[in-house]
């Protein structure tokens, strides 16, 4: 498999990942030929997203047009990572920056993906720390309660109970970590047919260092190979880039 195939997986790790976001009673989904977009009902909150972004087909006059109406939309967009050339000149200009990739590595967001054979050995953790997998709606209502808290400024882009149904079903396993006793720390894997991506791994404040995040990762990481997985993929941030390096994972960018 090429970079160019392995960045595609990603992309659509990436517009799986919004898409199930949507995939709840107390939010609206939208789709036409150039994107999809998420939000939440009237009166409602959650998490907006346009992506899955389709503009080749288009004119030049159309295409600006488009590009003009989503940026206008002023809303969390997810471009994709392999748009055509033609494409991305004109959502970012023709003068953006051509990265090495020693600053590929060191920008903000990180493009990962693990194969199995690419997997570390991994360690053992800490009696101090146990990983259970989510299985109830209360456990539900415990990780979304972290991951809206560690991720998103406590702002309930996970809804403790309408979300439930995609961990529930498979979708996207959920996991929690316990540091003696007590639930800090979460991660989960969306799975895509056989493609997965490791999604939602935080830890709060108060509880990092202590090789949660790690533990949970290798927890995820191992049930999605398990369950017939043939690669993992992921947007690293911040000192998560670090901890996916250290399971296996490599970067990748066009």
């Amino acid at each position: 498999m090429n970079h160019l195939e392995i960045m595609k997986l990603i992309d659509d790790g990436a517009n799986f990942y919004c898409r199930q976001l949507g995939n709840a009673s107390h939010m609206e989904f939208v789709q036409n030929e150039c994107y999809s977009m998420i939000y939440p009902k009237q009166g409602q909150e959650g998490g907006t997203s346009l992506f899955d972004v389709k503009l080749d087909h288009l004119t030049e006059e159309d295409v600006l047009q488009m590009i003009h109406e989503i940026k206008s939309k002023n809303v969390h967009t997810w471009w994709g990572l392999c748009l055509s050339d033609r494409i991305a000149d004109y959502v970012w200009g023709i003068d953006r920056p051509i990265l090495t990739p020693e600053q590929h590595e060191n920008d903000e967001e990180l493009y990962m993906a693990l194969f199995p054979e690419e997997m570390s050995v991994y360690e053992t953790y800490s009696n101090d720390i146990q990983i259970k997998p989510v299985t109830t709606i209360e456990e539900f209502g415990v990780w979304a309660d972290i991951c809206n808290l560690v991720l998103h400024g406590d702002y309930p882009i996970m809804h403790r109970v309408n979300h439930f149904e995609i961990c529930k079903n498979g979708i996207m396993p959920c996991y929690l970590g316990y540091y003696q006793g007590e639930p800090v720390a979460v991660s989960a894997i969306l799975n895509h047919s056989n493609i997965s991506s490791l999604e939602f791994v935080a830890t709060l404040p108060e509880y990092r260092r202590k090789g949660l995040a790690k533990a949970l990762c290798q927890k995820a990481v191992e049930d999605a190979f398990a369950n017939g997985s043939s690669i993992i993929t992921t947007r690293a941030f911040a000192d998560a880039k670090n901890i996916y390096k250290s399971l296996g994972f490599q970067c990748y960018y066009l």
